[in-house]
């Protein structure tokens, strides 16, 4: 049975997304930066030295919005410190405006290697506490708690992102 978490709810953090949305005049608007939530879906199961963790984005505003790309993602220590370097972007999913309806969700995935797959100098392993979400266009981040290992040292790319999809 696959459970979600939803760790950012908990923790009352919201984060906005870039993206437009059409006004009662079908004007294009900006979102507001407190539409969208986001939480740990699901984690998969390592494989090949990697696992695969999917992030949900649910739109708690009363008006469907857009957005559009990447989000940033970096791993973080307790005191919400960076470790090591962000994320690098995967093609894995085409780059194309998502619209997410009130109440709707959207998603993204996020590669994590295993930080003892590269050279132990080079990285640096070490467990980190959690994610620094931005969502696509945002200057406002949430952390999500989600103890992974990560590289303390900036050069491996030992996260990679996907783009936002439904």
């Amino acid at each position: 049975m696959r459970r979600s978490v939803c760790l950012a709810c908990a923790a009352g953090t919201l984060v906005g997304a870039a993206g437009v949305r059409a006004d009662s005049s079908g004007r294009a608007v900006s979102c507001d930066p407190s539409q969208l939530v986001v939480w740990l879906k699901s984690r998969g199961e390592p494989s090949a030295g990697s696992a695969w963790y999917t992030f949900g984005l649910t739109n708690l505003s009363r008006t469907r919005c857009t957005t559009r790309g990447y989000p940033g993602v970096s791993a973080v220590d307790r005191a919400g410190h960076q470790i090591g370097s962000a994320a690098a972007r995967t093609k894995r999913s085409p780059l194309r405006a998502v619209s997410v309806d009130s109440g709707g969700s959207a998603q993204f995935l996020l590669q994590v290697s295993d930080p003892h797959f590269f050279l132990k100098a080079a990285c640096g392993p070490t467990t980190a506490a959690g994610l620094r979400i931005y969502l696509p266009g945002a200057t406002t981040s949430t952390i999500v708690p989600a103890p992974v290992g990560a590289c303390a040292n900036t050069g491996p790319a030992f996260l990679h992102v996907a783009a936002v999809t439904r």
